[in-house]
């Protein structure tokens, strides 16, 4: 199986409230959870009036980086 890199977007405008983006938090979280740590990449970015980088795309460790945020 070839590698797989993904990066996810998540908004975390005020628009979108404590409540919601808490359950996309979820869904990032469980959605990490499906794939293959060993072939699999995941990066996460928060775009607002500032942009924190939580996970790298470079983080070894998938399911672990991913559930810690």
């Amino acid at each position: 199986m070839e590698h797989l890199a993904i990066v996810l977007v998540l908004d975390g405008s005020g628009s979108v409230g404590n409540t919601d983006f808490n359950k996309v938090k979820k869904w990032v979280k469980d959605l990490a959870a499906k794939f293959d740590i060993s072939s699999t990449s995941l990066g996460v970015v928060q775009y607002s009036h500032y942009t924190p980088r939580y996970v790298s795309v470079n983080d070894w460790m998938l399911t672990n980086s991913v559930t810690a945020v």
